[in-house]
C-alpha cells in the first residue's frame, strides 16, 4: 500500500476519533441531565402506535419499538399495534425496526394527550417486489422467488465487501480468488449473466472475469435484494435469470441532522475500518445524504501459514441530493470507490517444474512473514459514478421517469516483472459507460399495472500504452439500444406477470490472437447482434399462508470481452487465458417453481426448483498442457461453446423453538454439457443452520441476540476430469454471533461480534480459483460498533 494511502487513512481515523470523542462527552452530559429531570417527574404517561407496511398497509407483527431516551422497548402485536407505558413527559427518539425493513427513527413528544403514532416501514417493494428473508411476505408480491437483506441484518455485517454481504441471501454462493476477492453466484451463474444494480443502474464494471471484486461498498445501502422476477428486463436481456439490487435510502425524513458511524475490526488479517453517513431533510422539498468509508487489512492467515501478499485496502464516498414536491421528484448522486488488492504470491510460478510442485504441495511454495504491505502481483481500481433521476407524476397514477448514468472505471494490474519494472502496470484498462433510460408507467386498468421503456448504453474500453505488453482486453467500443415492457395483472389472490425486451448491440474491437502457425495476428472486429428476453410468471396465495409461484423465462446474451478477446496471463488467477472471437450469442430458457408457507408464530418454509437449458453456453475449459511464457509457467484456460443444462433446488426453513429460533438452508446444483462432460465451476451441495436466541429488554442494554451456526459443504463429485488438481474434500465450518444495542440518551450504539471458522478448520473451497495453491483463511473474530445518531 502506498504511503499516500496510509496517510489518508490515518487522517480520516484521527478526524473520526476526535469527532466521536467530543460527541461522546456531550452525550454523557446530556444523559446525566435527562436522568436528573426524569427523577423529578411523575412518569405515568403512555405512547400508543401502529407499525404497518408502507405499500400494502398490512400490519407488521413482531416489529421492535425502542424509546431510546427512556430505555423502554416493546414488540408490536399481531395487528402491528404497540403500547409503551410508564413514560416521562418530554421529547424523545423512537426507533422502529423489522426484519427485512429499513429502520425508522422518529422524534416524538410524550405528554398527557400524546396522539397515536403510525409508523410506516419500507420493504422496497416498489422496485422489485422482493420477498424478505424470514419476514413479512407482501400479499401482492410477484412471482419473484427472491429475498431481501435490510435493517438489522445489514447492520450485523456492516463493513463487509459486497460478495460477502449477498452470500447471506438464500441461494447465493460466492466464487473467490484467494482470501479477499469474491463475486456472487446465483443459480450457478455470475459475471455478465448476473446483473448488479445500484440505485436503479447496472454497474459499469470491467466484467470480464472472476479475479477482481466488484466496485461496490454496501455500507450506505438501505437494502440488498436478490430478484428473480421478470421486471429486471429494464437492465438488460441477460438479467431474466436473476439480479442483485442495492437499494439506496430515499429522501431523509427528519429536519434534524442524523446518521450513523461505523467502526469495525477483524483478527485474521488484522484489519480495521470505519465509515460515517450523515443525512438531513432541509425542508419539505430538499434533502441530502453524504457518506465516507474505508478499510485496511494485511495478509490473511490460513490455519498453518500466512497467505503472503493478500492484504487489501479500500475507500468509498458518496453524496446524494433530493428534491420532491407534489408532482416532481429529482435526485442526483455521486459515488467513488477505490481498492488496492494483493494477489497470493505463491500463485505466480516461474517455470513448469515449480508449477508441478505447487500443484502437488499441500502448502504454498512461498510463505513470507506477515505484513501489511501490498506488493506485486496486485491490483488497483478506481470507479467514479454519477447518476441523475427525474420522476414526474401524471394524471391518475401514471408517471414518467428518466435516468442518466456516467461511469468511469480505471483498472491497473501489476505483475512481477524483471528489470525493476514491477511498478509499471502490465494491464491498464479504462472503461467509460454511459446509460440513459426512460420509463412510462401507465395508469392501472382493471387490475393491470405496468410500464414500458427505452434504454441506451454506450461503453468504451481503452488501453494505456505504457504497459509495454499486448493488451489483455483490447481497444473496444460497444453501443446498445433496447425497448422493454413489464406488466402485472392482479386478481384477488392471483398475480400474473408478463415482461419482455429486445436489444440491438454493435461491437467494434481491435485485438490480437494466435494464428494456426502460432504467429500473433492483429484483427479488426465488428459485429451487430440482436438479443431479447421474454418472461411470464404467476403467483397464487392461499388463506392458510401458503403460496405457489412459477415463472418461465427466455434470455439471451452476447459474449463479454474476455470470452471473445482475452489473450494472455491473468496474474490474479495464475492462468493463461484464450478467448474466441467466433463465439455466438448465448440463449437460455429457464423454468422456476416455488412453494412457501408461513404460519402465525413465525413458522415458515420455502422451496424452489429451477432448470435452465442453454444453447451455445460459453464456459472455460482447462487444457491439458500448461504454457511457459517469459512471465512464467501457467495452466491454460480456453473459452468454448456448447449446449448445456443447469438445474438446482433451494430450501430454507424458519422454526421457533420456545425462546430459540432455528434457521436451516440447503441448496444443490447440477450442471451438464451436451457432449456428456461435466459443466465446470458448479458449486457443490451445501447445508447450513443457525440456532439463535433473541430478547428485547428495557434498560440501557436491549435487543440481545446470540447465535451459533454450522455449515457443511460437500465434495464436488462431478468435477471435470481435466483439472490441475482434484476437487477438495468436504468440510464443516462453525460460526458464532452475538449482538446488543446500548441506549445512549436519545441515540443507540449497536455492538456486533462475529466469529468465523471457530475451530480454525483447514479447508479448500471448490469455488476458490486459487485453491490449487493454498487453503482458505482460518478463524476470524470480527467486531462492529454501529452508532445511530
Amino acid at each position: 500500500m502506498s504511503q499516500h494511502t496510509n496517510s489518508s487513512f490515518k487522517l480520516i481515523g484521527y478526524r473520526l476519533s476526535g469527532f466521536a470523542g467530543r460527541r461522546f462527552v456531550l452525550l454523557v452530559i446530556c444523559a446525566l441531565g435527562i436522568v436528573g429531570v426524569a427523577l423529578s417527574q411523575n412518569c405515568d404517561l403512555t405512547l400508543r402506535g401502529t407499525v404497518i407496511d408502507e405499500h400494502d398497509s398490512s400490519s407488521l407483527e413482531g416489529s421492535t419499538i425502542y424509546l431510546l431516551g427512556q430505555g423502554k422497548g416493546v414488540y408490536a402485536d399481531s395487528t402491528g399495534r404497540f403500547l409503551l407505558d410508564g413514560l416521562c413527559a418530554g421529547e424523545d427518539s423512537l426507533r422502529v425496526t423489522h426484519i427485512g425493513c429499513e429502520a425508522v427513527k422518529l422524534y416524538v413528544t410524550i405528554g398527557s394527550n400524546s396522539p397515536e403514532v403510525t409508523v410506516y416501514l419500507e420493504h422496497h417493494a416498489e422496485l422489485l417486489d422482493g420477498i424478505e428473508v424470514h419476514a413479512h411476505r407482501n400479499r401482492t408480491a410477484s412471482s419473484d422467488i427472491g429475498a431481501t437483506l435490510s435493517g438489522e441484518q445489514l447492520d450485523q455485517i456492516a463493513g463487509a465487501d459486497f460478495a460477502t454481504v449477498v452470500a447471506n441471501l438464500p441461494g447465493v454462493r460466492q466464487v473467490a480468488t484467494g482470501s479477499n476477492i469474491g463475486r456472487p453466484l446465483v443459480d450457478g451463474l455470475g459475471g455478465s449473466r448476473l446483473q448488479i444494480v445500484q440505485g436503479g443502474i447496472a454497474i459499469g464494471s470491467q466484467d470480464w472475469g472472476d479475479e477482481h471484486a466488484l466496485e461496490i461498498d454496501p455500507f450506505a445501502a438501505a437494502s440488498v435484494q436478490l430478484a428473480r422476477s421478470g421486471n429486471t428486463v429494464r437492465y438488460g436481456a441477460s438479467t431474466t435469470g436473476a439480479s442483485l439490487v442495492i437499494d439506496d435510502a430515499g429522501m431523509p425524513e427528519d429536519e434534524k441532522l442524523s446518521g450513523k458511524a461505523l467502526l469495525h475490526a477483524e483478527s485474521n488479517a488484522s484489519g480495521y475500518g470505519g465509515g460515517v453517513q450523515l443525512e438531513q431533510r432541509v425542508n419539505n422539498a430538499i434533502g441530502y445524504r453524504v457518506q465516507v468509508a474505508g478499510s485496511d487489512q494485511g495478509d490473511s492467515r490460513a490455519p498453518d501459514y500466512v497467505l503472503s501478499n493478500t492484504g487489501a485496502n479500500k475507500a468509498s464516498a458518496g453524496a446524494q441530493v433530493y428534491y420532491i414536491d407534489s408532482t416532481l421528484q429529482l435526485d442526483a448522486n455521486y459515488r467513488y470507490f477505490s481498492q488496492e488488492t494483493g494477489i497470493l504470491r505463491s500463485a505466480s510460478i516461474g517455470n513448469l517444474s515449480d508449477l508441478a510442485r505447487a500443484l502437488a504441495s499441500d502448502r504454498p511454495l512461498i510463505i513470507n512473514p506477515y505484513t501489511r504491505t501490498v506488493d506485486a502481483p496486485r491490483q488497483e481500481v478506481f470507479h467514479h459514478w454519477v447518476t441523475a433521476n427525474a420522476g414526474y407524476k401524471l394524471k391518475e397514477d401514471a408517471a414518467l421517469k428518466m435516468t442518466y448514468s456516467y461511469q468511469f472505471n480505471d483498472r491497473q494490474e501489476f505483475d512481477i516483472r524483471r528489470g525493476g519494472r514491477s511498478a509499471i502496470p502490465s494491464v491498464f484498462l479504462k472503461l467509460t459507460t454511459t446509460d440513459v433510460r426512460v420509463e412510462y408507467k401507465h395508469p392501472t386498468f382493471k387490475g393491470l399495472d405496468g410500464q414500458i421503456g427505452f434504454n441506451g448504453t454506450t461503453s468504451s474500453n481503452r488501453n494505456d500504452p505504457s504497459t509495454g505488453t499486448i493488451p489483455l482486453i483490447p481497444f473496444m467500443n460497444a453501443n446498445r439500444a433496447g425497448v422493454f415492457f413489464d406488466e402485472r395483472l392482479i386478481k384477488e389472490s392471483l398475480t400474473w406477470e408478463f415482461s419482455g425486451r429486445a436489444d440491438v448491440k454493435n461491437t467494434t474491437a481491435l485485438f490480437v490472437e494466435a494464428g494456426e502457425n502460432g504467429a500473433i495476428e492483429r484483427i479488426d472486429f465488428e459485429r451487430t447482434e440482436v438479443t431479447g428476453a421474454l418472461s411470464v410468471g404467476i403467483a397464487k396465495y392461499y388463506d392458510d399462508g401458503a403460496s405457489l409461484r412459477a415463472r418461465l423465462a427466455y434470455s439471451s446474451r452476447t459474449p463479454n470481452p474476455a470470452e471473445r478477446f482475452i489473450f494472455g496471463v491473468r496474474n490474479a488467477l495464475g492462468t493463461f487465458e484464450l478467448g474466441d472471437s467466433t463465439l455466438q450469442v448465448e440463449h437460455g430458457l429457464k423454468g422456476v417453481f416455488g412453494y412457501g408457507i408461513e404460519k402465525e408464530g413465525g413458522l415458515a418454509f420455502h422451496a424452489s426448483v429451477f432448470a435452465q437449458a442453454f444453447s451455445n453456453f460459453i464456459y472455460q475449459q482447462n487444457l491439458i498442457e500448461p504454457i511457459l511464457t517469459i512471465r512464467g509457467a501457467f495452466p491454460v484456460l480456453a473459452y468454448e461453446q456448447e449446449d448445456a443444462l443447469l438445474a438446482g433446488i433451494d430450501l430454507d426453513a424458519h422454526m421457533p423453538l420456545g425462546p430459540l429460533q432455528l434457521d436451516v438452508e440447503a441448496n444443490y446444483l447440477y450442471g451438464q454439457l451436451s457432449g456428456g462432460a461435466v459443466l465446470p465451476d458448479v458449486a457443490p451441495w451445501q447445508v447450513s443452520s443457525e440456532l439463535s436466541y433473541s430478547r428485547t429488554t428495557n434498560g440501557r442494554f436491549k435487543d440481545w441476540r446470540i447465535a451459533a451456526s454450522v455449515s457443511h459443504t460437500g465434495e464436488q463429485g462431478r468435477a471435470p476430469e481435466v483439472l490441475p488438481r482434484a476437487a477438495p474434500p468436504a468440510y464443516t465450518l462453525v460460526g458464532f454471533d452475538a449482538s446488543t444495542h446500548i441506549a445512549l440518551g436519545s441515540e443507540v450504539l449497536g455492538v456486533h461480534l462475529t466469529v468465523l471458522n471457530v475451530f480454525d478448520t483447514d479447508y479448500r473451497d471448490y469455488l476458490d480459483r486459487l485453491r490449487f495453491y493454498s487453503a482458505r483463511p482460518g478463524v476470524d473474530a470480527q467486531l462492529r460498533l454501529l452508532y445511530d445518531f
